[in-house]
């Protein structure tokens, strides 16, 4: 398995890039979907989805112009945060107005290689997508859940701070130790590194 990232847009939204074999999976293209081609265009494979932990304007901003330079039907995403992908209140203005020409969802379709981890409490369809480390670690990209020492905010239209928390220790807490995390925002971490650290999840 090979991961490519791109931070992009103002409030600085990891974009990643997971690639199993010749499948290629988009995860969260928040915006600036020139710099998302360029880093996909690095890349040689045979199939690409779009996957979103989450439907907030950072993470779904540039889903519609790439859907359509790469011939993506649908992106896949919770069914619970469909509304809040298609609101035109999901926004930050002037410096992230609603996004446009947002391409259908669908929700996440059988893979080989990841499963689906529901995580809501960031918002309501909050999910991390947990792909197998292939004799490695096991790495989980988990959108806005979980980050570097802290967790994700809980102020926002359908945030609900203990259900986020009962996600974590549900979903996250469990997994190895050594289980990579890759976030929406800021560094990667790890499960044992959170649990040592993270005064959310003491």
């Amino acid at each position: 398995m090979k991961i490519t990232s791109c931070c992009v847009g103002p409030i600085g939204t990891n974009c990643y890039l997971a690639l199993c074999e010749k499948r290629a999976y988009l995860i969260d293209p928040g915006a600036d979907a020139d710099v998302i081609s360029a880093m996909i265009d690095k890349e040689q494979f045979d199939s690409l989805r779009i996957l979103l932990t989450h439907a907030h304007f950072d993470h779904i901003g540039a889903a519609g112009e790439i859907a359509r330079r790469y011939r993506v039907g649908k992106v896949e995403l919770s069914p619970a945060d469909r509304p809040l992908y298609f609101s035109r209140d999901n926004a930050m203005p002037p410096y992230c107005p609603p996004a446009e020409d947002l391409p259908e969802t669908t929700d996440f379709l059988p893979s080989e290689d990841f499963t689906v981890l529901p995580m809501p409490g960031h918002t309501p369809g909050g999910v991390a997508l947990r792909f197998a480390g292939q004799g490695e670690s096991d790495v989980v990209f988990v959108g806005d859940s979980v980050f570097a020492g802290s967790i994700g905010r809980t102020d926002l239209w359908g945030g609900d701070l203990e259900e986020l928390l009962a996600s974590i220790k549900r979903e996250i807490l469990p997994l190895d130790d050594r289980t990579v995390l890759y976030c929406g925002h800021g560094p990667a971490t790890s499960v044992g590194e959170e649990k040592r650290t993270n005064c959310y999840l003491r």
